[in-house]
């Protein structure tokens, strides 16, 4: 018995084999595209710097027989700072830390725990004025603080050293203010920090292609004595 193989259609199958190639032609575009985007990603990445802190709790200390003047002078000069670090692949440039501080919500603060009137707080055109009653003790500071820190190697540099950024003046100077209170004052023990108004620190920088980074840091008084500070920071 003789079997008779179908008619094969001859047109379609050549026109299946022109779908399949261009499948695959397709597929081997994707591939390459998809290959060509993971290394420019990579090459951006060694470019790429990553500005961070190099402390996140810190604090610092006096002796119970530190004036008020003599934290002022020893704050403002090199007493309380915190450390950026470039722990990226790239090198950080046009480095700008800047910041925001309600300094009227923290004049207020102090004044509502100065029980005996012993601070006389004021703020004019940013210039924060601060004397006490007790001592004729008086000082001037400028509230506002933005400040170019310039270039940041990676940390893969031998000579890549950290930037030290001071706190802003009137801020440690208005916590001065309040330790003293607090060595006054035995009802401001258990203060309600978290009503005190942190500080925001505005990180930006370029990497070498002039892209701009942006990073934000809160900083907030953990604890407070006449003797000592100690802060936190996080990322927000």
């Amino acid at each position: 018995m003789e079997i008779q193989l179908p008619e094969v259609d001859w047109p379609l199958v050549s026109e299946m084999i022109q779908v399949i190639g261009a499948i695959g032609t397709f597929l081997a575009a994707l591939v390459g595209y998809l290959t060509l985007r993971i290394l420019v990603k990579q090459r951006r990445d060694s470019f790429r710097p990553n500005v961070v802190l190099g402390n996140t709790s810190f604090g610092t200390c006096y002796s119970k027989d530190t004036t008020l003047r003599s934290k002022w002078r020893n704050d403002s000069e090199d007493n309380v700072t915190f450390k950026l670090l470039n722990a990226g692949n790239g090198i950080a440039i046009n480095l700008v830390v800047s910041v925001d501080w309600s300094v009227e919500d923290a004049i207020k603060y102090v004044k509502e725990r100065d029980f005996d009137n012993e601070f006389r707080l004021s703020l004019s055109n940013d210039d924060l004025e601060i004397r006490t009653t007790f001592d004729k003790t008086y000082i001037f500071t400028h509230v506002g603080d933005t400040r170019t820190l310039g270039t940041l190697l990676t940390l893969s540099n031998s000579d890549n050293k950290p930037n030290t950024y001071v706190f802003p003046d009137p801020y440690l100077m208005l916590l001065s203010c309040l330790s003293y209170l607090l060595g006054r004052h035995a009802s401001l023990k258990f203060l309600q920090l978290d009503e005190y108004p942190p500080l925001i620190y505005k990180i930006a920088y370029d990497d070498v292609e002039g892209k701009r980074y942006e990073a934000n840091y809160v900083q907030t008084v953990f604890k407070i004595t006449p003797e000592s500070y100690i802060f936190h920071m996080v990322r927000r």
